[in-house]
């Protein structure tokens, strides 16, 4: 259920009209196969260098405006509109600590779960 429609080029009007052609097409898809694109769950991401700074005119689907967004998240995989891997790896860095601190209350030097018990259960996952 997710969709990436990508467009390169330089001419920022340009890309836009092509997007709107696109979005266009895949709406009457959608709405010929009884599924809705929700603009609410759109977002718009233009990828751009760091010292580029791109006007954004807002495109609609339904209607509706399609927000302009910094960051997305597809696949799994979070990308900012400067191509980085900071916002992916810190929100995967963040997501390891909170494991961590969870699994920590349940190890300890004297009691909890034993070196070879946690091996054990590991060893079940993978």
């Amino acid at each position: 259920d997710d969709l990436a429609l990508i467009i390169s080029g330089c001419d920022i009007s340009t890309l836009r009209s092509i997007a709107i052609k696109h979005l266009k097409i895949i709406d009457k898809w959608c709405t010929d196969n009884g599924v809705k694109l929700s603009a609410v769950k759109t977002a718009v991401i233009i990828f751009a260098p760091r010292n580029k700074k791109v006007m954004y005119k807002p495109i609609k689907i339904n209607g509706q405006e399609l927000h302009l967004t910094d960051e997305v998240k597809y696949l799994g995989v979070t990308l900012d509109r400067h191509l980085s891997w900071a916002p992916h790896i810190k929100n995967k860095c963040s997501s390891a600590l909170k494991l961590i601190h969870q699994t920590k209350k349940y190890i300890g030097k004297y009691w909890g779960l034993t070196p070879k018990r946690v091996k054990w259960i590991y060893q079940q996952e993978h």
